[in-house]
């Protein structure tokens, strides 16, 4: 939850000398509002790096890769099959690679650290 929104939201609860059922009821919406959309926004942003990040290592192994050549087209697929988890499918493996080719600054934001393919990009220092 932004720590500003959650101070606002307490600072309102604690400045009331006699809170009301409906005071206590519009302090514990707002709070859960505004810690539903913190993890919204947390989310996506995980799922936007999760998904650059798997762009990455598609496009890695097929330009690295020694059996690349071997599987060809079917790469994808055969990656659902063996990752075999929902959600990760051939469709969010291609859009994923399309997303890595079209936006590299995205390497920019990650450290190193939590990727080393990338520190030999060009354009991620850190």
């Amino acid at each position: 939850m932004d720590n500003e929104q959650l101070t606002q939201i307490a600072d309102g609860w604690m400045r009331k000398s006699a809170p009301t059922f409906n005071d206590l009821s519009d302090s514990i919406l707002q709070t859960h509002q505004s810690a539903q959309n913190t993890a919204i926004k947390a989310v996506n942003q995980m799922a936007t790096l999760r998904n650059w990040l798997i762009g990455c290592y598609i496009v890695e192994y097929e330009q690295k890769g020694s059996d690349r050549a071997k599987y060809g087209d079917r790469l994808l697929k055969r990656l659902e099959e063996s990752v075999n988890t929902k959600g990760l499918n051939e469709t969010l493996f291609l859009a994923a690679r399309r997303f890595y080719s079209f936006y590299p600054q995205v390497a920019d934001i990650i450290s190193p650290s939590i990727h080393p393919i990338l520190s030999d990009k060009s354009g991620a220092n850190s």
